[in-house]
């Protein structure tokens, strides 16, 4: 599963230029941009499932996606914090030291560069298909992946974002319409969407789990062509 940051402003300015100082075609960002996500992972529902195979560090793959694996960053640590049998990404309660941060060292645009190539631009341009304008007041960014792995036999299960519970930067952090003094959830309007749903067999259609201001989002995807 990608997961996605939505970032809304209210004044629906772009900027336009040389961005990426290639003294070549223009760029194109919005005024709103996103620095840190910090929160856990977790399963609900009887049909079981880890997140990873063995209780611990999580080292299988990186759930930050560039450029939000910078300083501070980390992919959070396997466990099973909510006591269903199955393994989670982080924990309950407000101490972030197992939980996922995706964190970039400056704060991150979603940009098309040369008025084509899809990217984040946070100081350097880092390809990927999946950063979106979606018009002039919202943006869109991958920020990481995570995994869900099968063990039950059959239903179905959501899996969620769960926001570290306080209301400073160190949970989240974003700008909006170019002002330089960012906002966090206890200043700006921060949403978390429906979850995702996991169903054996599968269901016809996906879901979708969200985190204006930030909207933080999950798609189910084949990881094969993350």
């Amino acid at each position: 599963m990608g997961v996605y940051a939505r970032i809304s402003g209210t004044n629906a300015t772009q900027n336009v230029g040389d961005i990426d100082q290639a003294a070549d075609a223009d760029d194109t960002t919005n005024d709103d941009s996103l620095n840190i996500v910090t929160g856990s992972f977790q399963s609900v529902g009887p049909l079981t499932g880890n997140m990873g195979v063995v209780q611990g560090p999580n080292n299988l793959y990186r759930t930050q996606q560039v450029p939000f694996n910078g300083n501070g960053s980390q992919n959070g640590t396997f466990q099973d914090f909510d006591t269903d049998g199955d393994l989670d990404i982080g924990q309950s309660g407000t101490d972030p030291t197992t939980m996922f941060v995706g964190r970039a060292n400056a704060t991150a645009f979603a940009m098309i560069q040369n008025g084509t190539n899809k990217g984040a631009f946070a100081g350097t341009f880092a390809p990927n298909t999946e950063a979106t304008i979606i018009d002039p007041t919202t943006s869109e960014l991958r920020i990481g992946s995570v995994r869900f792995i099968v063990t039950g036999s059959g239903g179905l299960t959501n899996v969620n974002f769960v926001p570290r519970p306080t209301t400073d930067a160190g949970s989240a952090l974003w700008f909006e319409d170019g002002i330089a003094t960012g906002k966090t959830p206890g200043t700006g309007a921060y949403l978390l969407g429906a979850p995702v749903q996991i169903a054996v067999p599968e269901p016809a259609t996906l879901g979708l789990l969200g985190i204006a201001g930030l909207g933080l989002l999950a798609r189910r995807r084949d990881e094969k062509n993350a």
